[in-house]
């Protein structure tokens, strides 16, 4: 792990991650918390191979086990495509356009050329004087981006949003380096290469039945995210899966 985290010593100071910090040296029962979480996550990946839905459980489950983090998603630059793929809530899909419209933002910055990008508090941000201020202006104000390692001909990042600046303690961000390589062992272990191209499509899928939900239930955008997110977690069904059910049956 360490490896990954710290690829370049000579950057070890901008990396809060590297054990040489010491921030590795965690209460007895963070690291119990930690390895309980990793077991549940490898159980529920055993029994599905899809990508889709391995990757969505990556970033569920970084909503659910690390305080602070309100949201999150993978940014995957596919064959020089850049897409959202499993978000847990559709800003993470805005916030993701408008990242790769100015071609600038942390989770572009992690998926390219970045192994770890942290921004604590997006209003005193000068790295993406165009998408900082963008974020911001929708309640985002914390962002930390973990670079995945390339498999196939795609790159991406685990990106983990906060609405309130320096949300993320030292452990949280220990989990979300862990969840980032659990998302590359999922894109390693793949039953077949044309599921990156399911998962970058599912974006499409899901917008065209959250639409039909929106229209038949008069709910928002959120709430017709929620319902097919809801859907698929009580079926235990891929997110796309469900869409296309949607959209076969309406």
């Amino acid at each position: 792990m360490s490896g990954i985290l710290c690829a370049n010593r000579g950057h070890m100071d901008a990396n809060p991650l590297c054990p040489e910090r010491g921030v590795m040296n965690r209460p007895a029962h963070v690291d119990e918390t930690i390895r309980a979480a990793m077991v549940q996550l490898i159980r529920g990946h055993a029994k599905d191979t899809a990508l889709e839905h391995a990757l969505f459980s990556i970033t569920s489950s970084a909503v659910e086990l690390i305080e602070g983090v309100d949201f999150a998603d993978m940014l995957v630059m596919y064959e020089g495509e850049g897409r959202s793929v499993a978000p847990t809530m559709p800003l993470a899909v805005e916030l993701g356009t408008v990242q790769l419209s100015h071609q600038q933002g942390p989770c572009l910055d992690a998926a390219i050329k970045e192994t770890l990008i942290i921004s604590t508090d997006l209003r005193e941000e000068i790295r993406w004087p165009s998408f900082a201020p963008a974020a911001v202006a929708v309640g985002v104000h914390a962002i930390v981006s973990y670079r995945l390692i390339p498999q196939h001909k795609a790159t991406g990042a685990l990106n983990l949003f906060s609405h309130e600046p320096r949300s993320l303690d030292e452990a949280g961000k220990t989990m979300g380096a862990l969840l980032a390589t659990m998302a590359t062992v999922a894109m390693m272990t793949a039953v077949r290469e044309e599921q990156f191209e399911t998962a970058l499509a599912s974006r499409d899928v899901i917008g065209q039945a959250k639409g039909i939900l929106m229209n038949h239930y008069r709910v928002d955008a959120d709430r017709a995210f929620e319902m097919l997110r809801s859907l698929s977690q009580h079926d235990n069904i891929p997110l796309r899966t469900i869409a296309l059910q949607i959209i076969d049956n309406f």
